[in-house]
């Protein structure tokens, strides 16, 4: 999903380390929790190329990283589910120097410091889960935090799969991503779903690297698996429903944080109903132009060309939370001139803000229009962050 994806994951870890053990009534803001300085962290570059099953794993020497899905599940009887599961890895301290441990092959001389006991670790991973359910008009969040030791959590990745996990929320995978498989859950809802790729791994971005502003080394190295035919279960409370639908994973880690001008971002994953899957991300500058970049997936899984800077997008409705008294856009109209395209997002629910120590937004979408003045139709996810009461 986006990009910097939760630069949010970050700070609700560095909350967790100043004690705090609940999350505050009404969460913390985007841009007070962001003054982390990064100094001493690998940056993304250019010249990196993904290496596989490598890059599927941790990259510690990053500041943030994060494994993430989205997507839009139905019962037998038509009934609709959003759900957002998402592993973040959070860095407690650079690396003792900025040669990469990943691309040594090794890992970093911090970390095998940080190994001495086995509760030391210069790494915290949080999870976030959250499923909404328009018919009985409910949207459910939570979140796990637990440091990278003692087995607790942690990530790998080899020729034999990968694993992430916080606790008991996992995440496993073949070598090859083939095959995936996400557990999670509280008593009160929870999931579990196998998910396949329908289409291969789309390198975002150029080769992978993906800028998230004009600044140098202000970006991200980022891939994801557009389309994964998914089926398992969603439960709600007591009851446990057979699902089967759609999903998108995202993968990416950066180091760069929001530029100072930069007050948040709005994402959208849009899988239309011609098998085409469109990404598109804003960065709102608060002072000068926003950094806007995206992609369009083919049926087939190849790159078509998308012109981002052309893209139009605008707000049309909006909701406010009673809790933090933020008020998000809830209802868009997105226009592609150059695939004719010509669409409106909404909301399946107004209130899918996350209750968890970063407050955010993240929803599940229809997508309604025409393409080529044909009718077309979809479903999606949004993610808004950095809005402010």
């Amino acid at each position: 999903m986006y990009t910097s994806r939760l630069w949010v994951a970050g700070v609700a870890l560095m909350v967790a380390l100043s004690g705090c053990t609940s999350p505050p009534e009404t969460g913390l803001s985007l841009t007070d929790a962001l003054s982390v300085d990064t100094t001493g962290f690998a940056r993304a570059r250019a010249a990196y190329t993904m290496r596989f099953p490598r890059d599927h794993g941790p990259h510690p020497d990053f500041y943030l990283e994060w494994w993430y899905f989205t997507g839009n599940v139905q019962r037998a009887n038509g009934d609709n589910f959003g759900y957002q599961f998402t592993i973040f890895r959070n860095a407690l301290a650079p690396p003792t120097s900025e040669t990469s441990s990943l691309a040594a092959g090794r890992p970093s001389e911090s970390d095998r410091a940080a190994s001495s006991s086995e509760w030391s670790t210069r790494q915290l991973y949080s999870a976030h889960l959250a499923i909404s359910h328009p018919t009985a008009y409910r949207f459910l969040s939570t979140e796990r935090i637990a440091r990278g030791a003692a087995g607790l959590a942690g990530a790998r990745a080899s020729e034999d799969g990968l694993k992430v996990w916080v606790e008991d929320w996992s995440l496993d995978g073949a070598p090859d991503l083939s095959r995936l498989h996400i557990e999670a859950g509280d008593p009160d809802f929870g999931l579990s779903l196998d998910l396949q790729p329908t289409k291969p791994l789309f390198l975002q971005g150029d080769n992978g690297y993906s800028p998230k502003g004009f600044g140098d080394g202000q970006a991200s190295h980022y891939y994801s698996i557009t389309r994964l035919a998914t089926e398992g279960t969603v439960r709600i409370g007591p009851d446990t429903i057979r699902v089967t639908g759609q999903s998108w994973f995202d993968r990416e880690w950066s180091t760069s944080l929001l530029s100072e001008d930069q007050s948040g971002w709005d994402w959208f994953s849009l899988q239309l109903d011609q098998e085409e899957d469109l990404m598109y991300f804003r960065l709102r500058s608060a002072v000068g132009d926003d950094y806007v970049d995206g992609s369009l997936v083919g049926r087939d899984g190849s790159a078509l060309p998308l012109a981002a800077a052309k893209v139009r997008v605008r707000a049309t409705d909006s909701w406010r939370s009673p809790d933090t008294n933020i008020e998000y856009p809830t209802r868009w109209t997105m226009s592609v001139p150059e695939h004719e395209l010509e669409m409106v997002i909404e909301a399946i629910l107004p209130n899918q803000e996350l209750d968890t120590r970063i407050r955010y937004w993240e929803g599940a979408v229809t997508v309604s229009g025409t393409r080529g003045g044909e009718p077309l139709s979809g479903r999606g996810y949004v993610e808004l962050t950095g809005y402010t009461p």
